[in-house]
């Protein structure tokens, strides 16, 4: 099923909301911190743990992934901004 973000976005707009960009999923887990965490959850892990957790990363946010498959929109009231979208 595929989601027709602009149509979101001009509904919310409609009714007082505010729609972000729509970003890949990849960006916006970044954005998010997604290495840096992912980085502590590694550090003094073995090299098995430690691949395995690259995976993941790679597997969430590749671009040869999920990372460009799927999107993200935010949509808040009024002038409100949610990180990392501002």
């Amino acid at each position: 099923m595929h989601v027709d973000f602009a149509a979101l976005a001009r509904v919310a707009a409609a009714n007082g909301a505010r729609a972000s960009t729509v970003w890949t999923q990849g960006d916006f887990l970044l954005a998010l911190g997604l290495l840096e965490r992912a980085g502590r959850l590694g550090a003094g892990k073995d090299g098995a743990a430690q691949d395995a957790i690259h995976a993941a990363v790679e597997r969430l946010a590749g671009p040869k992934a999920m990372g460009t498959l799927f999107k993200v929109l935010c949509i808040t009231g009024g002038n409100l901004v949610a990180p990392p979208f501002g």
